[in-house]
């Protein structure tokens, strides 16, 4: 079976399911404060405030982005960690390149309302036929938005919590009880110093989560145009 699906359900589920950051609802459960561990601490209104705007100031100054991930999923029925890792590439305004290097090779890419998937096979690349083009730009013009520190859309569809620590925790709960039935919660955990993102956990309904760790970033690289290329994009 041709892996690109893995990838689709990857970014859908890994990238805090962005695609739907716009989906209004109400009738789930009130937001309440959920402190992942001890080092977190609920703070006032006002600093959540703080806290927001510095993240979003830092955001929209980034021209560029390149930062390696390890995804982790976590499945309850099973011992063994499901693992995969990668690259992401963002170039504003809106240029981005979501790579899998092991366990196989893959990539999605946004460029300019165009969409693209490839496999790279012995170093060939082979793209991908697909029958969801506008949920995945959808999808990945949402991943944008967030990678731009435009939050608005997420305040649309969630309700949102920040809690302070070692780290920045956004803590977003769907208000849609539709979505609510497929994910609990996002956490989106930003460094304190840098304000790069540096994790996400995806929690389902069912004690299932998702980790994705983002590390070695590079803020504002030069990252040549041919490797957002939706035809023949470079590849290394």
């Amino acid at each position: 079976m041709f892996k690109i699906e893995p990838l689709i359900k990857t970014i859908i589920l890994a990238t805090f399911l962005f695609l739907f950051f716009g989906v209004n609802g109400s009738g789930a459960e009130e937001l309440a404060p959920v402190l992942p561990d001890k080092t977190f601490k609920t703070v006032s209104k006002e600093r959540q405030d703080a806290i927001l705007k510095e993240i979003e100031d830092k955001l929209h100054s980034v021209k560029g982005l390149k930062a390696k991930f390890v995804q982790e999923r976590h499945i309850t029925l099973f011992l063994d960690l499901l693992t995969s890792e990668g690259m992401l590439y963002f170039k504003a305004p809106d240029k981005l390149r979501w790579e899998l290097s092991a366990p196989y090779r893959s990539m999605m890419l946004f460029n300019n309302k165009k969409v693209a998937k490839f496999r790279i096979k012995e170093g060939q690349l082979e793209k991908a036929k697909f029958g969801m083009e506008n949920l995945l730009r959808g999808m990945l013009e949402q991943i944008i938005s967030i990678l731009k520190g435009d939050f608005d859309k997420a305040r649309e569809g969630y309700d949102m919590e920040i809690l302070e620590g070692k780290e920045y925790l956004l803590h977003l709960k769907p208000k849609s009880e539709g979505m609510a039935k497929a994910i609990s919660s996002l956490e989106l955990f930003f460094d304190a110093s840098s304000l790069q993102m540096s994790r996400i956990i995806i929690r389902e309904p069912q004690e299932d989560f998702m980790e994705i760790k983002f590390f070695s970033h590079e803020v504002d690289p030069d990252l040549p145009d041919d490797l957002f290329n939706v035809n023949k994009p470079s590849i290394f």
